[in-house]
C-alpha cells in the first residue's frame, strides 16, 4: 500500500519520509501545520479508510488527527 502513496511523489532524502520541524513540535497549529503539510487532510483521509480504527498511530497523528 505504502507504493501507492509514493510512486507519484519521487525521492525521499530519508527513505519514505521527508522530516520537517513541525513533525517534531507538537505546538503548532492545526492551520499551521496545514500549510507545512498541503496533503495533510488527504492523507488523513486516506489513512481513515486504510486504517479505521487507528491501531497505527504516533504522537503527530494524535496531536493532529481529524476529530469526529
Amino acid at each position: 500500500m505504502c507504493a501507492q502513496f509514493t510512486a507519484d511523489s519521487g525521492p525521499r532524502p530519508h527513505g519514505f519520509l521527508t522530516v520537517h520541524p513541525l513533525a517534531h513540535r507538537l505546538h503548532a497549529t492545526g492551520d499551521q501545520l496545514r500549510r507545512a503539510y498541503p496533503g495533510w487532510d488527504a492523507a488523513m483521509a486516506a489513512k481513515s479508510r486504510i486504517d479505521p480504527h487507528p491501531v497505527f498511530r504516533n504522537t503527530l497523528f494524535d496531536t493532529y488527527r481529524p476529530r469526529s
